[in-house]
């Protein structure tokens, strides 16, 4: 008789991420031959982010087809690869009132723990459960730009210690949960633990281009531009303002599939965000990462980790004559090496045996 796995994250998104590490949980956890769905909790603050994403953002007002295509691929892609539980979930009420028959309910990835950003959902930290035959295990969770647990400490300390394991992929993360009194690892993004064969799709663009993933202030997309053109390269962006007039691409409405497609192909990328570190490291590509300082700290550690804090840049007041030597630098110390390969497929393998360990 098969082990049965309920996963609980954030799945009702439109950020390419998020989307994608459910998908890869999910996927890995399949593959090892476990019975998987993931519980299609859906809180309203979290529905309202990605609404207010598509909707409000100034930059999409301008793009009512694009938005509307993305939610669109966003709910095929986990109609077509991901296995949602059979009821639907608004709040923990309604989670706590449902017979769960799952074996182990993992939570994670992502900034689930966030509860500076949202506050706390008990629900990310699997309190709808009594039953002493489930056991509760985090995968990756995050709290995010939480640096303080203030007055949730207590409470997040009776949460945590009804955990099975506990693991986050952040140092900020293992701190916090240290500070509850407990002990956990550090592992991958669960992004690392699979590959996309099955899923991408690749463009049909055949010039060489520059992907931009995060939006862009105006000095920073004065620099794509001058990189691109020195490169010989088109620039493609992936919602990114400031770029409009110079783009040859703009992809905001594309589907997961055709995202991973695009990061695969690209000559070079530029991004403010954590999944764009991240699968410019899983395709092996040159990357630079133009510094934002609510996402920096996890995409620090993650730089850290791998000794590749070069590729973070803060242009701060960088005018035009000063950026010849960023481009030496990026031009030079673009691609891992074999040392930062093996110590990334290390972390990987760390985090796999984790997983093994925590559901046995």
């Amino acid at each position: 008789m098969s082990i049965k796995i309920g996963i609980i994250t954030y799945h009702n998104t439109v950020n390419y991420g998020a989307m994608l590490q459910t998908y890869a949980l999910f996927h890995f956890l399949e593959m090892k031959g476990y019975e998987v769905e993931v519980i299609d909790y859906r809180p309203e603050l979290v529905s309202w982010e990605a609404r207010r994403y598509l909707y409000i953002s100034k930059h999409f007002i301008l793009n009512p087809l694009g938005r509307i295509k993305r939610q669109w691929n966003m709910n095929k892609f986990v109609e077509k690869y991901v296995k949602l539980s059979p009821k639907r979930f608004y709040k923990i009420e309604d989670l706590r009132q449902y017979k769960h028959s799952y074996d182990f309910i993992i939570c994670g990835s992502d900034e689930i723990w966030n509860i500076g950003l949202r506050g706390l959902d008990n629900a990310y930290f699997i309190d709808f459960i009594n039953d002493q035959d489930i056991f509760k295990v985090s995968y990756a969770a995050s709290f995010g730009s939480t640096n303080s647990l203030g007055n949730y400490e207590q409470e997040l300390s009776g949460l945590l210690k009804q955990f099975h394991a506990i693991s986050v992929r952040d140092n900020n993360s293992l701190a916090l949960v240290e500070q509850c009194g407990f002990r956990a690892e550090k592992v991958v993004d669960p992004t690392f633990l699979v590959n996309y064969e099955d899923v991408i799709i690749y463009p049909k663009f055949r010039n060489k281009y520059l992907l931009v993933y995060g939006s862009l202030n105006q000095m920073e997309a004065q620099y794509v531009k001058l990189l691109a053109n020195q490169e010989g390269l088109d620039i493609i962006s992936i919602g990114s303002n400031n770029l409009t007039k110079f783009l040859k691409l703009d992809l905001f409405g594309i589907s997961p599939e055709e995202w991973l497609g695009f990061f695969s192909q690209a000559s070079f990328v530029i991004t403010k965000f954590y999944h764009g570190v991240i699968f410019s490291l899983i395709f092996n590509k040159p990357f630079l990462v133009f510094e934002e300082q609510s996402k920096s700290v996890k995409i620090n550690d993650l730089l850290n980790i791998l000794n590749l804090k070069n590729k973070m840049v803060n242009l701060g007041e960088t005018n035009n004559t000063k950026i010849k030597i960023s481009e030496d630098r990026i031009l030079t110390s673009s691609i891992m090496t074999d040392l930062e390969k093996n110590e990334l497929n290390k972390q990987i393998q760390h985090s796999q045996n984790y997983l093994h360990t925590a559901l046995h």
